[in-house]
């Protein structure tokens, strides 16, 4: 029950993480972003370009994460009885959910960026 419990808490702080990242490089990017915008680019074009930006930082997070854990996993199983070093439905499952609430995390900036008015982004600076 504990491990749950701490589990959860990682997976919230995770997704907490991710948004606030995402939210900083949209801002960062929020004069490109009025600029494309003003060009004529879609709703959707812009919510895509950066949900795939913020997915691919994500995937090479899970891999490096992976590797990290991996070993950790390793070094605990050699030193703790009945601890496996390397279960792959774990693996998986907590790979897809990280990438799930990359997406969610994701998505609220991006949508927020997308809804802009590309002349208030412009006259901001």
């Amino acid at each position: 029950m504990a491990l749950e419990a701490i589990g959860g808490l990682a997976l919230i702080l995770t997704a907490a993480g991710i948004y606030g990242v995402i939210s900083y490089l949209v801002a960062l990017r929020s004069k490109e972003i009025g600029i494309r915008m003003a060009l004529g680019a879609e709703t959707p074009s812009v919510v895509r370009m950066v949900l795939s930006e913020s997915v691919k930082l994500a995937l090479a997070g899970m891999v490096i994460g992976s590797c990290i854990a991996l070993a950790v996993g390793r070094v605990l199983a050699a030193h703790v009885f009945l601890v496996k070093a390397f279960d792959l439905s774990v693996y998986a499952l907590s790979s897809a959910i990280v990438l799930a609430m990359a997406t969610i995390a994701a998505w609220i900036p991006a949508r927020r960026a997308s809804l802009v008015s590309p002349v208030s982004v412009l006259r901001h600076d």
